[in-house]
């Protein structure tokens, strides 16, 4: 029952009292009909005294009658106040509940950990180094380049639960749309408030990074981190990326220009991702 409802209630009780107080003045009276006067001051005989202390017997019942309905108007009215206070009351700590649970939810999103993709590092692998005859090293030929992502958790508190999934490949062409990127290496980790995160690396051959600067190829590296915040009773997070691994001669010749466009539909977080997070399973430690 709502306010609304309270107040129609007082107001029915209220139009109740008024009608049954108007029937009751309404109410022909017994000793208006009799014609007898008798002055009850001073009664004149017997029966006089027994007519004034009936008189007085039906006046106080009036009375009575009188005062229990004043009474049974305080005591609705009391109710009908009463009701809404506690309407108002329920309505008050609802209010105050909401309020607080969106408080703690907007705590928990301000603070809760976000892992995304900072960049994507490509490191040259050379041979030995040297030092020639003369004195000056000498570095040895670049026979590979390794290609990571370095995570960032930009949160206000560390991961739980951390899995991470990585794959790399060449490819003739673009890379098919209905392509399912497959994992070629997983890990578990834990990163903490503001800090960043190396993932595994994916090998590129100085022939294949050749091939790609002669547009003969198409190289990509892709991932996913599955993650829980620390907060209890939030769901599992995901973030997915794949990138192009572009190579272009340098002008100056010797050295070529790397860079790394995001592709496809595999770049995401949340509920935006083609896939959904998978539930965390706690590795088994060797025996």
């Amino acid at each position: 029952m709502n306010i609304r409802h309270f107040h129609s209630l007082a107001a029915l009780i209220v139009l109740v009292c008024i009608v049954c107080e108007g029937a009751a003045q309404n109410v022909p009276s017994k000793a208006a009909e009799t014609p007898y006067a008798v002055n009850c001051e001073r009664p004149a005989d017997h029966d006089a005294a027994d007519l004034c202390e009936q008189r007085r017997q039906a006046q106080a019942a009036e009375d009575a009658v009188f005062w229990a309905r004043v009474g049974f108007f305080a005591v609705a009215v009391s109710l009908a106040f009463t009701g809404w206070a506690a309407v108002a009351a329920g309505r008050a700590a609802v209010a105050a509940e909401s309020s607080v649970k969106i408080s703690s939810q907007n705590a928990q999103t301000e603070l809760r950990a976000y892992v995304f993709v900072k960049r994507i590092v490509c490191e040259a692998v050379r041979q030995n180094r040297w030092t020639n005859s003369s004195g000056a090293v000498v570095e040895g030929p670049i026979v590979a380049y390794n290609v990571f992502a370095e995570l960032e958790n930009s949160g206000a508190t560390p991961t739980r639960h951390l899995v991470l999934g990585l794959g790399g490949r060449m490819f003739n062409e673009v890379m098919p749309s209905d392509w399912n990127y497959p994992d070629v290496h997983t890990e578990s980790a834990i990163m903490g408030p503001h800090t960043t995160f190396n993932s595994a690396r994916v090998s590129v051959s100085a022939a294949e990074m050749k091939r790609l600067s002669e547009k003969g190829g198409h190289e990509y590296i892709w991932g996913w981190v599955d993650y829980n915040d620390v907060f209890e009773g939030t769901p599992r997070h995901r973030t997915e990326f794949c990138f192009e691994i572009t190579a272009d001669p340098h002008p100056s010749g010797g050295d070529i220009t790397l860079q790394f466009p995001a592709h496809g539909p595999f770049n995401a977080a949340e509920e935006d991702c083609v896939r959904t997070p998978q539930p965390y399973r706690k590795r088994s430690s060797p025996s």
